[in-house]
This record gives C-alpha cells, structure tokens and sequence, in this order.
C-alpha cells in the first residue's frame, strides 16, 4: 500500500510538474544530458563483457563518491566478482571517472525511480549485490531489487536530522524500505540508533569510510601565490564568499595572505570571482590563475582538487557552515594535517565537528567577525596552526578502519 500511494503520488506530481521539466530541460544542459541515461538511454556495453555478476556501488554525487572510494578499490582488489559504480549527477560521474579508471568494469548513470526504468536497470545490470553509499533511498528501485532477489547493504550510513525527522513523519513509506536491507553499515553510534528506530534490519557500526581516504598528497600552491601564507576555504556557498571578501583586505595588510576558495558548485566559480573584484581584490579561476600576476584569491573551478589543496593553506575554512547549510566535511582538511575553522552549522558532521573540537584541532566560530579573528591568529602563529593540525591528523589516523569493517559486513550478507 506505501509503495502504490508513492507511485501515485510520484505519477500525479510528474503530470503536474510536466511543463516546469520540461522547461528545466530545455534550458539546463546538465539536464539535457543526464537525463536520457536516467531514463536507460546510455552506453551500458561494457557489463556484456563480464563473466560474472558484479557488485553493483552507488553514490549520489560527489561527497558520496569520495567516501566510496577506498571501498571501492578494496572490493575491486580482491578476488570475486567485479565491480561497477553509479552516479545520479553528472559531477558525480565525473568524479567516479577520475576516481576509478582502469579500477571498476563500468560506471554508469543511476536510474530515475520510475517502475518500468529501474526494473529494466537492475534486469540489465543484474547485481549480485548492491551496495548503497549513506542514503540515497527510491522505492522501486530497491523493490526491482528485492523481486530480483538481490540483496541491498546501506554503509556509511547517515541521517541529518532534518532527514531523520523527515523519515520519522514518513514512517509509513520509509519503515518497509529500511527494513528491505540486508544490512545496514552505520557511520557512528548515533546513527546507528537512528537506522534502528526507523525500522532497518541488521544495523552494525562499521565507521566512516572518510577516515579510510588516502591521506591526498599535497598539490602546490596555485599559480601565483607562490611563497605567501594561504587560507584555503572549501565547499563554499552564497553568503560566506562575501565574509571571505570583507576579511582578506585586512588579512593581506598583516600577513601578506591570499586566499584560495572552492565554492561548492565549481559552476559558480565566474561569480564568485567577482565578488572579490567587487572589494578591490585580485581574482582569477584556477584554470586562468597562471595567466595573471599578483593574484590575492584564486577560485577552483573544477572538481577533485580541494582535498590536495587543503594541504597548501596555513589555515583551512569548511564552509556551508556560516550559512544553513549544515556543514560539509572536516576530515579533509584534518586529513592533510591542517587546522580546521567552521561556523555553527556543522549538523550535517555534528559528532566528528564536535570531536575535533575536542581534540583541539578545530576551532567553531560564530560569525564573520569571529572567522576573521581566528584565521588572524593562525597566521600570526603558524607553531599553533601546525599543532592544530598533528592533532586533527592523529585523529584521522585512529580512526581508519571503516573499510575492513564494512568489507566483513558485506562479507557476511553475501553468505
């Protein structure tokens, strides 16, 4: 009955919204191209030549794939079926692409949850199991599952609570679906208790997967910020590049710094560089930066290099987390042995924010006033930016494992 009212819904809310898709369609070009293989138009050649069938890793975009990663590599290094990986977004692709060549039998776009599109994919691809990165949950694609008999395992599994106080409204729908999993893989305790009490099967704590990323070898400053002392500002959004504008001028008068920033959407790069010209700064894209002299802020404006950049700054500032945005992820920057500076949204990574705290390798602030102040003093005191980061390092360090542990939990379904 759950699954046929989400149909229902699913088929009156596709009627309705017809003319705005089709107008998205016609104006957004990563639309266009996405979604024809969301439909199963796309080249899916590459799974005739497997001799076997394979274990089938889904990420929904980006942040997924980077967590995926070190399972990824872990599965496909061992002897047993292949694996392939899906993406719902074209950045997600595109990263799994970079991630995965030579390493994966296939990568291929994941099905819009529509019934007669998502059988056809699982049909198609015919997993021996399927592995779903944190929470990416559609209804009839894991019920195509299920009638295929094809055991589905969540891991590094997440809820926000704005996700868990969603589900908990929509226990009527979301409760057969957790409980659908063979297994569940939660990233920490808290979560772990939270899959429990939304009705999912076997909830082991396995880790997270994050933790097990290769720490990434630091990439060099960009092109003509060469020997100043950076900032490095990650996942970025609206709002809190206009803070980064109004406190470089000063950090620059003190320190000599420049400031690279990576907003979330590389699309916004040409944008975000204006808003640094707008306060008088130097500004260029990452991919331009070698043609311009003197720089003051350099923007990224592809994906995959942020983790190797982190590494370059004498402080590090994660973003969506001045804004409501809930934060993004600290252990990149912690990863690369720098000290971390977030604001107050951090709900997102609530208990690895709270632990670095802790561990004093970061440092939570309440405002632009406040980031300006701290970053201020790590530039004056690089002993205590590098302190901060040997702390936030070791605490990445004791906390890897999550791939053997979510290796022994796929292990254990696949008996």
């Amino acid at each position: 009955m759950a699954r046929f009212l989400y149909n229902l819904i699913l088929v009156l809310g596709a009627v309705l919204a017809l003319p705005l898709v089709l107008a998205l369609w016609l104006v957004s070009e990563k639309r266009r191209k996405s979604l024809p293989s969301r439909l199963g138009f796309q080249d899916l050649s590459a799974l005739d030549r497997l001799d076997e069938r394979p274990v089938w890793v889904h990420a929904l975009s980006v942040g997924e794939m980077n967590a995926a990663a070190p399972l990824v590599r872990a599965l496909a290094a061992r002897p047993g079926p292949p694996v392939v990986v899906s993406a719902s977004t074209r950045t997600g692709m595109r990263r799994a692409r970079e991630l995965f060549p030579g390493t994966v039998a296939a990568v291929f776009y994941f099905p819009l949850d529509l019934p007669l599109v998502a059988s056809r994919m699982v049909r198609r691809v015919a997993p021996a199991r399927f592995v779903l990165v944190e929470t990416d949950l559609w209804p009839n694609f894991l019920a195509a599952l299920s009638r295929q008999g094809v055991p589905a395992v969540l891991v590094n599994g997440r809820l926000s609570d704005k996700s868990f106080a969603g589900y908990c409204r929509a226990r009527f729908l979301m409760g057969p679906l957790f409980a659908g999993f063979a297994g569940v893989g939660a990233a920490t305790q808290a979560e772990a208790q939270r899959f429990t009490a939304l009705g999912a099967g076997p909830v082991r704590v396995t880790g997270n997967l994050k933790f097990d990323a290769a720490r990434p070898p630091e990439s060099g400053p960009p092109p003509g910020l060469e020997g100043r002392p950076l900032v490095v500002a990650g996942s970025t959004h609206a709002g809190e590049e206009e803070v980064l504008a109004r406190i470089l001028p000063d950090l620059k008068r003190r320190f000599s710094a420049a400031l690279v920033v990576a907003p979330r959407d590389p699309v916004r790069a040409r944008k975000v560089v204006r808003v640094f010209t707008d306060q008088g700064l130097l500004a260029e894209v990452l991919s331009r930066a070698g043609e311009t002299p003197g720089l003051d802020v350099v923007v990224v404006d592809r994906m995959g290099v942020l983790a190797g950049l982190y590494g370059t700054g004498r402080a590090c500032f994660v973003g969506g987390s001045l804004v409501a945005e809930g934060g993004h992820n600290p252990l990149e920057p912690a990863a690369a042995g720098r000290p971390v500076v977030f604001g107050p949204h951090m709900e997102d990574f609530r208990e690895i924010a709270n632990t670095l705290e802790d561990r004093g390798a970061a440092l939570r602030v309440r405002d632009g006033e406040a980031l300006a102040e701290a970053l201020a003093g790590f530039l004056a005191h690089p002993e205590k930016a590098d302190a901060m980061g040997e702390n936030g390092l070791g605490f990445v360090e004791e906390n890897r494992g999550a791939v053997s542990r979510t290796l022994a939990l796929l292990d254990e379904v696949a008996k």
